[in-house]
């Protein structure tokens, strides 16, 4: 890890495990347009960012079975951070009334069948996580995959990290 890049794995690793860091997600309001998101998996949080891109908090989505999907705002980007194992942060602009899934996965890294006995043993514990975006919009057999933008945390002055 690079010395300049401490201070965001050092913010980061503090913010993590907890419900709402800093500023919460600004919800939809009642009758306000509208987007429902549901996560399979996680934890994945909800990214916010003030008038000049800067992070402000995080709020995690409730992932657990049978909780009904949580409402976002539509036609503006929508950063979301999955903080397991990995932390993967990534973007997307969700549209009004749709529905979106989001399932989390962490394993073991699958190993090449042509790798030699010592490469395939050197890699027992190399670890994978996947982030899946779907819009399910016209149904859970008919989901269409959204390849949503990865985005990389960047400090961009002493109290500013943007994605």
């Amino acid at each position: 890890m690079h010395c300049r890049k401490l201070p965001i794995a050092l913010l980061l690793t503090l913010l993590s495990g907890c419900s709402t860091v800093g500023t919460g997600y600004p919800y939809p309001k009642e009758g306000e347009p509208s987007a429902d998101l549901k996560v399979i998996g996680g934890p994945v949080y909800l990214v916010t960012t003030n008038e000049k891109g800067c992070y402000t908090g995080k709020t995690l989505i409730d992932s657990r079975p049978g909780v009904s999907p949580v409402k976002v705002k539509p036609d503006t980007r929508l950063v979301l951070s999955y903080e397991g194992t990995c932390l993967i942060t990534f973007a997307f602009v969700p549209r009004q009334n749709a529905r979106y899934r989001i399932v989390t996965a962490e394993g073991a890294a699958p190993g090449s069948p042509d790798a030699s006995l010592w490469k395939t043993l050197t890699q027992l514990n190399m670890r994978q996580c996947v982030v899946a975006l779907n819009d399910v919009s016209a149904g859970e057999d008919a989901s269409e995959p959204i390849k949503p933008t990865e985005l990389r945390p960047k400090q961009t002055g002493l109290t500013c990290i943007k994605f």
